[in-house]
């Protein structure tokens, strides 16, 4: 018991949004300042090239902002947060943490969207390495030599630093945005209890098979009272519901020629395995039940009987196609995007996200770490693969993720957006164009969503990223299983049990809010 007790401790300790900071704790702290001064004063830029960003007029009030938080006695203190300190964000290896610095330095010299840089931004920003280069300067900052040898080891580890492709093709793709407004109410998601699950929905939601499986178009949608948005796959879009509540995005793409062969070379690779490794069409003993399509995912699980999350097993020929794939560095700039995204538009969520991979990594055996991971930089904990060329997804929730996550899904292929594959969000009553390249974030195990019919001769794939909602249900309950945390501390248990009560109503502050983005842009 004693032992389950210490690596319960230090999996919450390791969870917590809060105590972050504690794992950074041998970086050394005059670093780690001037790289949150960094992230905030970058943050600060790319918020004010949001500045445009408008709402279209609400019929009714706004709610009281006290509707969406939980009560403080049972508030989870990985997803009820009242704000977040960027600081808290930084990766606890000092390796990552150099990294962030030089994305945020790259962040913080260009403008969002408009490929020119705002007046006076390259005087005004300092960077952790031009503070600490010259400590003789009589503006610099003064270093003893060990200070100074150190500084030297971290300059060296930022030559080994990821490319800045990533956070460039994100300034780059961020324009002035407007709010796609959404009638519906965020407090009717239909979440399990805890909300580590949605629910099914059945076929009062659903249907029978043949709406499930029915290939809808426009016109048929629209006669059901559907508004439809015909996005360009470019501009920023947050999906707004609760007169400010952000509940989604349509995330858009860089503008950028070399991005768009990026993606336009990842449909190609998914193509050309596909035919190397059968993956054309599903297969008759494949239980997909997202669509007729095959579909291979990578990462992390966890299921009933399971003591930890586990790595997912496809058989070592399609095990060693997707590590292929995730290594494709094409595939690590689209993933980049994916989570930039996932963190300006919903940074509560993304940071619940990252304290709990971190705490996983911590806690499963060091051989899975390594094996199941997918990108060096990412949010989620598993990848999933949509093969064959003629991706249609059929009505349907993602019902085991995080009901109140997001989900990232990037189209991919060359198909007419105008005719083929628009995604539907069926409780929220939208029918969306869905160019190739481009990529939106909804919450998909509580918002039933499918796509419209693909036109002949057209080609789509897509890949997509999520976590299960039952790791972070082990690591809530200190990484362990709740039947595991009964038994070694019965007095925590009946709090994480508590906390499970928290209807979604309480749980909706983890979603950011368009004031909150409007007073970060000020």
């Amino acid at each position: 018991m004693g032992a389950s007790l210490s690596s319960r401790k230090g999996c919450l300790q390791g969870s917590s949004v809060g105590f972050l900071g504690s794992l950074i704790q041998e970086s050394d702290l005059l670093t780690r300042s001037l790289q949150s001064y960094i992230v905030q004063l970058s943050m600060r830029y790319f918020l004010r090239s949001q500045a445009k960003f408008s709402l279209p007029p609400s019929p009714s009030p706004l709610p009281d902002h006290a509707a969406f938080e939980a009560p403080e006695t049972l508030a989870d203190p990985l997803f009820v947060i009242e704000r977040v300190d960027l600081e808290q964000l930084v990766d606890s290896a000092e390796q990552e943490a150099l990294c962030h610095a030089n994305v945020a330095e790259d962040i913080g010299i260009h403008a969002f969207g408009t490929f020119t840089a705002p007046p006076h931004v390259e005087k005004h920003i300092p960077t952790a390495e031009s503070q600490l280069k010259d400590a003789n300067s009589p503006s610099g900052l003064g270093q003893s030599h060990s200070n100074k040898k150190r500084a030297e080891k971290r300059r060296e580890k930022r030559k080994n630093c990821p490319s800045n492709d990533e956070s460039r093709v994100l300034q780059e793709a961020i324009q002035p945005a407007v709010a796609l407004r959404a009638e519906f109410d965020a407090k009717k998601l239909d979440a399990s209890r805890g909300a580590y699950a949605g629910n099914k929905g059945g076929r009062k939601v659903l249907g029978a098979q043949a709406d499930v499986e029915k290939e809808y178009d426009l016109q048929d949608l629209l006669k059901m009272g559907f508004q439809h948005e015909e996005w360009d796959g470019y501009t920023s879009k947050p999906i707004v519901v609760n007169d400010d509540l952000i509940i989604g995005v349509l995330a858009g793409q860089p503008r950028r020629p070399d991005y768009k062969r990026d993606a336009d070379g990842v449909h190609d690779l998914l193509m050309q395995k596909g035919r190397e490794h059968g993956l054309q069409v599903r297969g008759e003993e494949e239980d997909n039940k997202r669509g007729d399509f095959p579909a291979r995912r990578r990462g992390y699980t966890m299921g009933m009987g399971s003591s930890q999350p586990v790595v997912l097993d496809n058989g070592v020929d399609i095990n060693n196609l997707l590590t292929e794939l995730v290594q494709d560095q094409r595939l690590v700039r689209l993933n980049g995007y994916q989570n930039g995204a996932f963190g300006i538009w919903a940074e509560r969520i993304k940071a619940r996200y990252d304290a709990a991979m971190s705490a996983m990594h911590k806690n499963i055996h060091k051989a899975d770490s390594e094996r199941g991971r997918n990108f060096e930089k990412s949010s989620f904990a598993t990848v999933a693969f949509n093969f064959g060329g003629k991706v249609r997804c059929w009505k349907h929730r993602d019902q085991q993720n995080l009901p109140l996550g997001w989900c990232a899904i990037t189209a991919l292929g060359r198909f007419n957006p105008r005719k083929s594959a628009r995604l539907v969000l069926w409780e929220l009553k939208l029918v969306i164009d869905f160019p190739p390249g481009s990529t939106i974030l909804i919450p998909s195990a509580v918002i039933t969503h499918s796509n419209t019919r693909i036109t002949p001769g057209d080609e789509r794939t897509s890949f997509t990223q999520y976590t299960a909602g039952a790791i972070f249900r082990w690591v809530d309950a200190g990484c362990m299983t709740d039947k595991a945390l009964k038994v070694a501390d019965r007095d925590a248990w009946k709090a994480h049990e508590r906390k499970k009560e928290v209807p979604v109503a309480g749980r909706l502050g983890i979603f950011s809010r368009v004031n909150e983005v409007l007073a970060r842009a000020n």
